[in-house]
């Protein structure tokens, strides 16, 4: 017998397991409970002894593509998100039209929009902020401070993320920043292929040191201003 669902669980399928990581961190941040699988094989072993208020899957898998739940019955068109980098005539005929379709990198207030008419409004854990944050691992020094904010033109998130991250620079020496804005929705191609870039806003620190990553409207002060410090740029005087 199926375990039944619980009103926000959500199974998330994705093979790179950064990206998945990074995707159960979003959803949870925001109230959901999250169950992994790394590919379409797990899933349908994880379905076929417990059901989901809603699926959310990437389309093309190692062992194979998302179309394949639905040629097999194994989800509910009306519970499913499908995410991909593959443009809707491309996908196959086995797809509902009326399944939810994201283009990667992901609308972050578009996605909570088609969460909250699936699952209805879930109850965060936390602020709607999160991060893949690390400390400095070496002395930073004068070297040049290189910030991108990957942005989705027209939406509140991406609208909001640039306030912030200006109002907050305005507390800053910028002396030695180079920051680039590069808005995906007039140029989805853009993303520098290293950053792996999978929602929008996000902002990221090119260098120096390791990349570090920041997600959501920046509407966390504190935790902006730490990525900011921990990339090296100082307060004003």
């Amino acid at each position: 017998m199926r375990a039944t669902s619980e009103p926000s669980s959500i199974l998330l399928v994705e093979d790179n397991d950064e990206q998945r990581e990074l995707f159960a961190s979003l959803l949870e941040i925001r109230g959901y409970r999250v169950t992994q699988a790394d590919g379409i094989e797990m899933a349908l072993r994880i379905l076929s002894d417990r059901e989901f208020a809603l699926v959310i899957s990437d389309y093309a898998l190692l062992d194979g593509f998302a179309a394949e739940f639905f040629e097999r019955e194994a989800v509910d068109p009306e519970r499913f998100i499908l995410v991909s980098g593959h443009r809707p005539s491309e996908l196959s005929a086995s797809v509902p039209t009326t399944v939810p379709h994201f283009l990667k990198p992901i609308d972050i207030g578009a996605l909570d929009l088609a969460l909250s008419k699936i699952l209805g409004p879930a109850q965060p854990a936390a602020p709607r902020q999160t991060s893949a944050y690390e400390a400095p691992s070496h002395d930073l020094g004068k070297e040049r401070v290189e910030l991108c904010l990957y942005l989705h033109s027209g939406t509140s998130a991406s609208a909001a993320a640039e306030t912030n991250l200006q109002n907050a620079l305005a507390d800053f020496d910028t002396t030695r920043l180079q920051l680039e804005s590069i808005d995906l929705a007039r140029s989805p191609r853009a993303a520098h292929p290293e950053d792996k870039v999978v929602f929008t806003p996000t902002l990221v620190r090119r260098g120096p040191g390791s990349r570090l990553a920041l997600v959501g409207d920046l509407g966390d002060r504190a935790l902006l201003d730490s990525v900011l410090l921990a990339a090296g740029l100082s307060r004003n005087a």
